[in-house]
């Protein structure tokens, strides 16, 4: 094969990969939201490896090829990982929320992943909210369904014993610091429930 040949079909890929149908895309949005130096707004779509931030006062929910959807609150950083489907059937998704809230609403599937600084929560079906006041803390919330939260991994390359998994389910959350560990699962106060779910509301 010649180079202009090889050159044509390294071309031909970056313009199919730029024509890949979203993974996810903004259902609705009050204030502002950027994904990079793009505005977003109702309709735009996000692939892969874009990262959205909210601005303050501002809400976005993100609707996914899956039928699953994401509400960031305010202040909020969230980059798309990985999501692999077939067609409207989830395989696989992950997402890393760096800052902020987020609520997921997951629906049956493959496997769906959000990462923070400080823990990592995983599911297959369920309703709940993480929250990331800061890079060494993360607050997990379970709505309904179940979802198993563990502390993440220090950044070492030493053998570690596994990591202790906190299982959620009904109203139940659980506090994690880095480098100290999840808090057992327990019942949170209705006036925190009400407090991270009123920073979900309106989109």
């Amino acid at each position: 094969m010649t180079f202009r040949s090889l050159w044509g079909l390294g071309l031909g890929l970056m313009a199919a990969a730029s024509q890949a149908a979203p993974v996810c895309e903004v259902a609705a949005l009050i204030g502002e939201a950027r994904s990079g130096s793009t505005v977003l707004k109702a309709g735009s779509g996000l692939n892969v490896g874009d990262e959205l931030q909210t601005g303050a006062k501002s809400r976005v929910r993100l609707r996914c090829v899956d039928g699953s959807s994401l509400v960031l609150a305010e202040n909020s950083q969230l980059r798309i990982e990985s999501f692999s489907a077939e067609g409207s059937e989830r395989k696989d998704a992950r997402f890393f929320l760096r800052l902020g809230l987020v609520g997921q609403k997951v629906s049956a599937g493959g496997a769906w992943t959000l990462r923070t600084p400080s823990a990592v929560t995983a599911v297959r079906g369920t309703e709940f909210a993480v929250d990331v006041p800061s890079e060494d803390k993360t607050a997990v919330l379970m709505q309904s369904g179940s979802v198993d939260v563990q502390p993440a991994r220090p950044q070492t390359r030493s053998i570690t014993a596994a990591l202790p998994l906190i299982a959620l389910a009904g109203l139940m959350g659980t506090d994690c610091v880095a480098g100290k560990g999840c808090s057992a699962a327990a019942a949170w106060s209705e006036t925190r429930i009400k407090a991270t779910l009123d920073r979900l509301s309106g989109v």
